[in-house]
């Protein structure tokens, strides 16, 4: 029914950009990426190439596992418009999959440049390190990491899952053990009911040696 609205406006308003985009998003939502992808196509033919159309059209790109394409889609959505965050981000994931850690990490800086404060940006940014540090053992990817997580939980307490990423950091590198138990005890009293989280406060706990509250909550 949503489409069907879209397809009204656009009857009444051909050249009305965001009719696209919704149209788009819609069919995103029920993963017809091919379909949505044609539908970005056509809207930049009628329209014009805009920053936001070919954002989604990386984003289907990489839900097809089309990450290289992708790119060129992030790289002229920014050209159309250089402040545009959201394609800094999505450019970012994308280098990201394709293990370009250096890339990814610049163009992550710059979204979050663009958007200091918004937590997930910080959240990408802060995952990125963690996982650059880990594939090339580099200590200051991961002090870069455990700074961009701090800053999203100052911002964002409640962040459960900003908690339970920096709480496993800590406790997979054997390090902070006990402000890590501290950490994944606040995401759990979050969202109580979330194996991961209860896993990571297993881990957290056997590190310290404490076995038995290990036991319980890793069972």
């Amino acid at each position: 029914r949503a489409i069907e609205v879209y397809q009204k406006g656009l009857q009444q308003q051909p050249d009305n950009v965001d009719f696209y985009l919704y149209w788009g998003i819609a069919l995103e939502q029920q993963a017809q990426w091919l379909e949505a992808i044609a539908l970005y196509e056509r809207a930049q033919e009628q329209v014009g190439t805009g920053a936001g159309l070919s954002v989604r059209k990386g984003i289907c790109l990489g839900q097809l596992d089309r990450w290289e394409e992708a790119l060129m889609h992030y790289a002229q959505a920014v050209e159309v418009d250089p402040d545009y965050s959201e394609a800094y981000l999505h450019w970012g994931i994308a280098l990201q999959k394709l293990e370009r850690w250096g890339e990814a990490i610049d163009k992550f800086n710059a979204a979050v440049r663009l958007q200091e404060d918004e937590p997930h940006m910080l959240f990408y940014l802060g995952s990125c390190y963690e996982q650059a540090a880990r594939a090339q053992q580099n200590t200051d990817y991961f002090d870069r990491a455990v700074a961009a997580f701090k800053h999203l939980i100052a911002l964002e307490p409640e962040d459960a899952f900003a908690l339970n990423y920096l709480g496993y950091m800590f406790a997979e590198k054997g390090i902070h053990l006990q402000e890590a138990v501290e950490l994944l005890l606040r995401a759990i009293e979050i969202d109580p009911n979330n194996s991961a989280f209860l896993d990571s406060l297993g881990w957290a706990y056997f590190r310290l040696g404490e076995f038995d509250q290990a036991e319980y909550y890793l069972e």
